[in-house]
């Protein structure tokens, strides 16, 4: 089965200090027709030809949680087959529901990539084309009709209004399934991919994110040891300290997603993570060890090197007895934007912008390794 590959790139949001990689989404031919389905309708009045390319659920971003709502986008595109420019708008589409009731058309979308456009009036010059997204709320499963009539014209002939019809029924919400690739990302980085997440063929990682995980680990290797330098820590005992941090995240840790946008090809998650706290650990650990064994060492030196040893064995062993806690800042967001780069003629490949923001350990570390806050 010939397979249609469709590439994310994973930006972090810098106020929000979140690790950022490339993923990419892949969809075989029948979730793309179920998702983005085509109407294959095309109509013209002698001047303009309107095609109905797609239509796709979306979540457009809200001030607040009840303006939420379902809405549908629909590509159109306009063709000027006239012998001179005309105008296009989006103030000549109508929509109607199934009782004939007018439907109001979104215009205020803010948040719009290169790639999703609402239609808005424009000259369109002769043998010309213009695409753009008209948005609107509707009742899934119940039809719609589109209708297109141009206000003005150059001659006084008056032309019959374009009708599309539209099924929303036709078309599947994915937006919530999206939480999936969210959910892979943190495991895979955070987790070494160690917890079990649900799989969508429409939202599979295909970027290698080894690179990443590593960056984080190693970032946890340099705050751990910069906070118990006394001690030389081997770094099979420093690896040992992650890799049981991970494996006790993996377990318990509890993250809870939210779409907070999902167009054709940008989709925005919120995160809300609790996880293992090793909060005020090296300090209560330090002052009760001073209080139990200083006088077994000969100087500070010795006493601060068997401290610091004492509390890696002894947390590996606490770690499952552990509290989990909120981060202070707890609404991060991740987004995902898709990019189309060919390679060959049926693929769909994507190069993967990567980065790591400086605190992005206070997700999953809670900003410090055994330590307050600053």
């Amino acid at each position: 089965m010939k397979k249609r590959f469709l590439k994310w790139t994973l930006f972090a949001v810098a106020t929000l200090s979140l690790v950022a990689c490339g993923t990419t989404a892949q969809k075989t031919n029948s979730q793309q027709a179920k998702t983005e389905k085509a109407a294959k309708s095309s109509a013209s009045d002698g001047q303009v030809e309107v095609s109905l390319k797609r239509g796709q659920y979306i979540k457009p971003p809200v001030l607040n949680d009840s303006e939420d709502g379902t809405y549908l986008a629909l590509q159109l595109e306009f063709k000027n087959v006239a012998k001179e420019s005309i105008n296009v708008s989006d103030s000549d589409i109508t929509i109607y529901d199934e009782d004939n009731n007018k439907v109001k058309l979104q215009s205020g979308i803010y948040d719009q990539s290169e790639a999703f456009q609402l239609l808005k009036s424009d000259q369109l010059a002769q043998d010309k084309k213009l695409t753009g997204y008209i948005v609107f709320p509707v009742e899934k499963g119940k039809k719609y009709e589109v209708q297109y009539e141009r206000k003005t014209y150059s001659s006084d002939k008056k032309s019959k209004p374009l009708k599309f019809a539209v099924d929303s029924s036709q078309y599947e919400d994915k937006a919530e399934a999206s939480t999936i690739l969210a959910d892979e990302y943190i495991n895979q980085v955070y987790f070494s991919g160690q917890r079990k997440v649900k799989k969508d063929d429409a939202f599979v990682l295909g970027t290698d994110l080894k690179k990443e995980a590593s960056d984080f680990r190693a970032k946890f290797a340099a705050d751990f040891t910069r906070k118990l330098h006394d001690y030389q820590f081997p770094e099979e005992e420093v690896t040992q300290f992650i890799d049981a941090y991970e494996k006790e995240n993996a377990k318990r840790a509890k993250l809870t997603y939210k779409v907070k946008q999902y167009f054709p090809d940008k989709v925005v998650i919120s995160l809300n993570s609790e996880t293992v706290s090793m909060e005020k650990t090296i300090l209560n650990h330090m002052q009760t060890f001073y209080q139990e064994h200083r006088k077994d060492y000969p100087g500070i030196i010795e006493a601060n090197q068997a401290q610091n040893k004492a509390y890696r064995e002894e947390m590996m062993v606490s770690l499952a007895d552990r509290p989990l806690t909120t981060p202070d800042r707890y609404d991060y967001q991740l987004t995902f934007v898709k990019k189309d780069g060919k390679v060959g003629s049926r693929k769909k490949a994507y190069n993967s912008d990567s980065f790591m923001e400086k605190n992005s350990r206070e997700i999953f570390l809670n900003a410090e390794v055994g330590t307050s806050r600053t």
